[in-house]
């Protein structure tokens, strides 16, 4: 009995091992499974509701459509931070430059502890790689990075390790 209880012991921390992600970050997927998630400055932002009746808006939304483009949001609201993405109306999978202005720009927005609004722009550029781009189901899954300036203060930072599953 003892080492069918030592096997299950191992077999179950093995299980759990294998299922997570050291690095804090989400599963890369392409089912619509709506998650996200990336480093910056190497730490690891993920999506986050608080709930109640102030915090209604979505901490994960995304869109692709011709008349209003491509645009990935997620906000922390427990830390007041946000991630976003933004390119024209993608209609297959691609890697795709954030290096502007809207409509192709990768933007974070800090915390009140360090508030900030950077954004992507000539000098401070990135990268969205589509890896499902499936219009018909409204699927759209990835990777990306980039840097990114605040114009008021001239600070940089360093959004990598950036992946996401979404449905629309």
């Amino acid at each position: 009995m003892k080492n069918v209880s030592n096997g299950l012991l191992i077999f179950g921390a093995l299980f759990i091992t294998l299922g997570c992600n050291k690095d804090g970050l989400t599963k890369a997927t392409q089912k619509g499974a709506n998650t996200f998630s990336c480093k910056v400055n190497g730490k690891v932002f993920k999506p986050f509701f608080v709930g109640g009746l102030f915090n209604s808006s979505p901490v994960l939304s995304a869109r692709n459509n011709s008349q209003y483009n491509f645009s990935i949001s997620a906000k922390n609201q427990e830390t007041s931070q946000s991630v976003a993405l933004e390119n024209p109306y993608i209609q297959k999978t691609g890697i795709y430059k954030l290096y502007a202005n809207h409509p192709n720009r990768g933007i974070y927005s800090g915390s009140t502890i360090e508030p900030g609004w950077y954004t992507t722009d000539s000098v401070h550029v990135g990268e969205l790689t589509i890896t499902r781009c499936d219009n018909l189901n409204h699927i759209y899954s990835g990777t990306f990075f980039f840097t990114a300036k605040d114009p008021n203060t001239g600070k940089t930072i360093n959004v990598t390790d950036g992946r996401f599953d979404v449905k629309e």
